[in-house]
């Protein structure tokens, strides 16, 4: 492997190691329990309709630079599609390619023209007209797109990509990279904290019932533990929850 095209693939695994992580909270924290979205309405529903937002978009972004265009007008995008240009001149400039690397072009962009773009193209379309732009036809209902972005949508797109990387690896070191970690829970002491953040609140709430002394140790400032959630809309998470 030569080091441009070294780097090239580097970069990309990293890429999609960052995107892996951000797509794993965001599963964990509103795909995993209803419980979980339960408890984030309760505490915060507004602020974790924001999260909610903002990985998701950030996500559908991350996705999309991959499968740009190796060039638009002077700029080069570094993509999916610019690594399969540089490992062509690599190839084509050393005047040595092999037939296994003949064969790995080829198994590239059979992945990424057969599976990767097809998998890809809810998200890039969404992406361009709800996204990156406020799509008019979109808007005034004249053009039909995708309304919303499902797990599955995502989590068909990273396993293509995770095989266009892994066809590289295996091909130069004979190994596949480890993208996804099932049993490392990402969000697991944040949820613990709000639960018994809650569970704070339900109790401190019955002692004010009852007329109770409430602890020294549970006074950080009263104004917390009178909050009111009568000005905000409860449902307004739920009304996006990705499912």
């Amino acid at each position: 492997m030569s080091s441009s095209v070294e780097r090239a693939l580097n970069f990309i695994e990293v890429e999609l190691i960052t995107i892996q992580r951000r797509y794993d909270i965001l599963k964990e924290l509103f795909g995993t329990e209803k419980e979980y979205v339960n408890l984030l309405n309760e505490t915060a529903p507004f602020f974790f309709y924001l999260v909610q937002t903002g990985f998701l978009e950030n996500t559908i972004l991350s996705i999309a630079r991959l499968m740009d265009p190796p060039k638009q007008g002077n700029f080069n995008n570094m993509s999916l599609e610019k690594f399969i240009d540089i490992l062509k001149e690599e190839t084509s400039d050393e005047k040595q390619t092999s037939i296994s690397e003949e064969t790995l072009i080829i198994e590239l962009n059979l992945i990424l023209n057969c599976y990767v773009k097809y998998t890809t193209e809810i998200l890039n379309s969404y992406r361009n007209k709800k996204i990156a732009h406020n799509d008019h036809d979109v808007l005034e209902k004249t053009a039909e797109i995708v309304d919303k972005i499902t797990f599955q949508h995502l989590e068909l797109a990273l396993t293509s990509l995770r095989d266009f990387v892994n066809a590289v690896n295996i091909h130069y070191k004979g190994i596949k990279t480890v993208f996804t970690y099932p049993f490392s829970p990402l969000t697991s002491g944040l949820l613990k904290s709000l639960h018994l953040a809650k569970s704070t609140r339900k109790y401190l709430h019955e002692l004010q019932e009852s007329n109770s002394i409430i602890p020294n140790d549970l006074i950080v400032n009263p104004n917390l533990y009178n909050f009111s959630y009568d000005l905000l809309d409860k449902n307004v998470f739920k009304k996006s929850e990705l499912k």
